[in-house]
């Protein structure tokens, strides 16, 4: 076990001395000042089989898909960074029991495989802008995959339709009236004259 939480840690993990670590079973580098990206090489890790806790450092750019390795890993918490892109698929493979990546810029169709189709609890995912699927609100996929509007913006838009249809008509009428009071009051004392 290596718990180095809370200890004012800054920099870069060092992936390449960690990954000699053969008999490591827990990693708790939580609560310090770390920036950079997860290393990969932190995959290579097989025998963390409790924990890999990286929640609340600065840490940047995507989830390595590497950490699909830890087939093992019972307990992983990257929440509170600012890690980004989308979750790898294979880090949904994994049959984990607590799970946590809220608090980040993560993006995209949270993957439905294994573990994560049975995650129904929003707040594993909770705060992260760009990122919609089961269990939060469904996202629309285009053909290239990119995410084009949520529910919640189709909802808007939809009653924006519908207000407009509705109101085209009274918009048209009105319209039509300004300009017939307009033309009455400019060209009327025109052809007086």
């Amino acid at each position: 076990k290596l718990d180095l939480s809370r200890n004012l840690l800054s920099g870069t993990i060092p992936g390449d001395h960690l990954r000699d670590c053969a008999k490591l079973t827990l990693l708790d580098l939580s609560n310090n000042r770390l920036s950079g990206t997860i290393p990969a090489g932190l995959g290579n890790i097989t025998s963390l089989d409790i924990a890999l806790n990286l929640s609340w450092n600065n840490l940047t750019g995507d989830i390595p898909s590497e950490l699909g390795r830890l087939t093992q890993l019972q307990f992983l918490d990257l929440s509170h960074n600012q890690l980004s892109g989308r979750i790898p698929q294979d880090l949904a493979l994994l049959d984990i029991s607590i799970l946590d990546l809220s608090n980040n810029q993560l993006q995209g169709l949270i993957p439905t495989q294994n573990g994560f189709n049975t995650r129904n609890n929003q707040s594993v995912f909770a705060s992260n802008p760009g990122l919609c699927g089961f269990p939060l609100p469904p996202c629309n996929i285009t053909n290239n995959g990119s995410i084009t509007a949520t529910r919640q913006q189709r909802q808007s838009l939809l009653l924006w339709i519908r207000f407009l249809d509705y109101a085209s008509p009274w918009a048209f009428l009105i319209a039509y009236l300004i300009s017939l009071a307009v033309g009455t009051f400019i060209f009327i004392p025109i052809l007086k004259i």
